[in-house]
């Protein structure tokens, strides 16, 4: 099987995921989880890394938006505490991460 860090392509999705990892006690021990998504080729040009596919669906909370401008990482995660909102990071952070199976 071909594992790799989630892609997150549509609301029913991310669903799931949300309510799937807000399930499991492991996951409010951290505060961020990795998926797949990267803008480290061009700034705020989001690609998932496995499919090497722009992004369609996003879900950015708008208090991140100047975090966004201002560039703070290249690499996506979904932040658990104190809500889940998608946040951009620095790709050498430790996290935890979500991975999918082919």
């Amino acid at each position: 099987m071909d594992a790799h860090l989630v892609e997150i392509n549509d609301p029913m999705k991310e669903h799931f995921l949300f309510t799937t990892v807000l399930q499991k006690e492991s996951a409010h021990a951290e505060k961020a989880m990795w998926i797949g998504a990267s803008d480290m080729l061009t700034e705020n040009s989001w690609v998932w890394v496995k499919s090497k596919r722009h992004m369609t669906f996003r879900n950015w909370k708008m208090r991140l938006v100047d975090a966004l401008k201002e560039g703070h990482g290249h690499c996506l995660a979904l932040q658990t505490l104190p809500q889940f909102e998608w946040k951009e990071v620095k790709c050498s952070e430790r996290h935890g991460f979500i991975c999918e199976f082919e």
